[in-house]
């Protein structure tokens, strides 16, 4: 029987590196799923969210999706 390569989610992103549609990434991501939902209740409830990561393109995809969702942010990595 053939064997399958993992998928690594290539179609989601254009050719520049930023994703195709937001909800497509959301929905293809269980983690963000619940990252999206969790952080649209804390922010509707006056809270502010920290969110650590020692990965650098998953610092870069959480900027894209902190900007689609039009919420204030800061960076900081290096």
């Amino acid at each position: 029987a053939p064997r399958q390569s993992p998928c690594c989610c290539v179609c989601l992103f254009t050719a520049s590196g930023h994703p195709a549609d937001l909800d497509s990434l959301i929905a293809a991501s269980g983690k963000l799923d619940l990252v999206d939902k969790m952080a649209a209740r804390l922010i509707a409830g006056g809270h502010r969210l920290i969110i650590f990561s020692q990965f650098t393109r998953m610092l870069d995809l959480l900027e894209e999706w902190l900007a689609a969702r039009k919420w204030g942010y800061m960076r900081i990595d290096g």
